[in-house]
Order: structure tokens, then C-alpha cells, then sequence
């Protein structure tokens, strides 16, 4: 509790000096998540509208952005790029325009046509995060975005990083010591007696939920996502 109260603190101050710094910020929130507080803000530098996130003193981010970073190397498009970050202070990020799958489920029935659209999706990052040794862990309807037209999507993207594991291979402190609420936040696609994280699996419950009978309208596409698991996971390291 006294960790937990101290980070609140500490990301106040964090705010405060991130707002200050971008002048032109033009809307904000703040939310009380499994690590503590934390700001995100939408700036507006001239004609770039990018994302900014305010980070922890306990480098719960870290892991974002060296994944991020890995994947803007490897030049996938579909995933946020980090345009500048300060230590612990804040990441900025691009923005994507749209609204996120929870919310386009919401608003529209999935057809024929935009479920294979979101399963092709599923397929190509999973094929991104296996290339290069990325665990996600936080794959569902929340953190993918859709642009759409009258429920015609366009294009989709997969965001927020801050679970997610890295070549350079040692999790963090935080997940290590708190890997209980980890997963209560992640929900119930991960149990908290298997203590194991796999994409793939996430996203076969992900799209088991969303698309109904999805292995019968899709089975080949669900028997290749079927043949990732276990491709690339890892086992929590709590004793």
C-alpha cells in the first residue's frame, strides 16, 4: 500500500511537469490502473496530433518501448511509433484515429466480411510479435483500433505495449511481484493458476467471444492461429 501510494504520488508531480512542457496538450485523462495513476493526453503540434503517456518512477514502461522500438526497425505499420520519451517522465507516441474493437462492437454488428478482416489481423501481429521475440500479453477488443466508415473497416492497429516482454529478456520487477493483479487486470482469458502468457491463446479467446461460432464460419484461418500457441510465451516468475 505504501508503494502503491507513493507512485500515486509521484506520477501528480510526473503530470504536472509533462503538461507543462507540452503547452498545446488539448485534452486529457487519468486512471487508476494495476501499476498506480497514470495521464494520457492527446497534443497537438501543429498538424500532428500525437499520444502522450505519463510513466511511472518504477519503469513500468520500459518494456514499451524497447517493443516499439523493435518494431519500427523492422517497419510494421500497424503499431504505435515512439516519436520522443524522458526517462520515466512520459512516452510520446503517434495517434491513431478511430475507435477501439470494445467500442466498434458497441455500435456494429461483425459480418462475414469484418470478421475475416480482424482474424487476417490477428494473424499478421502474431507473425510480427513471433519475428521479433514479442509477448503482448495484453491482446483484446480494448487495445486494438479500428478505422471505419458506417462499419466498413479500413484499417486496424494494435496498442498499448505496457505488458509486454522483450528479447532483452528479463521482466520487470513490477509484473514479477504483482503478476495477481496483472492478470486480474488482463481478465479472465489468462488464469491465475497457469501463470503463463501466449498471444495466441489470448487471441483465440478474444475472437471466440467476439465472433459467434467463429471456429465453423472460420476454420482455417482459427487451425493457423491454433498452430501458434506455444510458439513464443513465457511462465510467471512468481514463487
Amino acid at each position: 500500500k505504501i508503494c502503491f501510494f507513493l507512485l500515486k504520488f509521484l506520477n501528480h508531480i510526473l503530470f504536472y511537469k509533462t503538461k507543462k512542457k507540452f503547452k498545446n496538450i488539448k485534452e486529457f485523462n487519468k486512471y487508476k490502473s494495476t501499476n498506480g495513476c497514470l495521464y494520457f493526453f492527446k497534443y497537438n503540434n501543429k498538424e500532428i496530433v500525437s499520444f502522450i503517456k505519463g510513466m511511472d518512477y518504477f519503469k513500468t514502461f520500459q518494456n514499451e518501448i524497447d517493443s516499439l522500438k523493435l518494431l519500427e526497425e523492422a517497419n510494421k505499420k500497424v503499431y504505435p511509433k515512439i516519436i520522443s520519451y524522458d526517462k520515466n517522465k512520459y512516452i510520446e507516441e503517434s495517434y491513431f484515429k478511430g475507435i477501439s474493437l470494445d467500442e466498434y462492437l458497441k455500435k456494429y454488428t461483425l459480418n462475414e466480411e469484418s470478421s475475416k478482416i480482424i482474424i487476417s489481423f490477428i494473424i499478421e501481429i502474431l507473425d510480427d510479435l513471433f519475428e521479433n521475440k514479442i509477448i503482448h500479453r495484453d491482446i483484446r477488443p480494448q487495445n486494438i483500433i479500428v478505422e471505419e466508415c458506417s462499419g466498413k473497416i479500413s484499417k486496424i492497429y494494435l496498442i498499448d505495449f505496457g505488458f509486454a516482454i522483450t528479447p532483452s529478456g528479463k521482466d520487470l520487477n513490477y509484473h514479477n511481484l504483482f503478476d495477481r493483479r496483472v492478470l486480474k487486470a488482463l481478465g479472465d482469458h489468462y488464469k491465475p493458476s497457469l501463470f503463463e502468457f501466449d498471444d495466441a491463446v489470448s487471441s483465440i479467446n478474444m475472437l471466440e467471444e467476439i465472433i459467434t461460432d467463429v471456429y465453423k464460419k472460420f476454420p482455417n484461418e482459427m487451425k493457423i492461429i491454433e498452430n501458434k500457441i506455444g510458439r513464443i510465451k513465457i511462465n510467471s516468475k512468481r514463487k
